[in-house]
């Protein structure tokens, strides 16, 4: 049995995101909104993740724009790639 969960935040500051693993292996989709200033903001990321050819997706910091991350999740790691950034 396979999963597709979807999640949205907004955040207003530098932030560490943390998973709670799916009961399945399955696809992900985290939307990250950047609130409405322009102030850069790092994020840290759960070692159990994997980034396409091993560089960390870097996200929008431009105000309001979203970014929309992808993941698959195997039972041990998620496997991410950063699909975009809609303004």
């Amino acid at each position: 049995r396979s999963i597709a969960l979807k999640q949205s935040i907004t955040t207003t500051g530098s932030c560490t995101i943390t998973f709670d693993p799916p009961n399945a292996m399955g696809n992900l989709l985290l939307e990250i909104t950047h609130n409405g200033t322009t102030t850069a903001y790092t994020y840290t990321w759960p070692a159990s993740v994997k980034w396409v050819g091993g560089t960390q997706y870097v996200t929008s910091n431009a105000a309001n724009e979203v970014d929309l991350i992808v993941f698959y999740y195997d039972g041990t790691h998620y496997f991410g790639q950063g699909a975009g950034v809609f303004s």
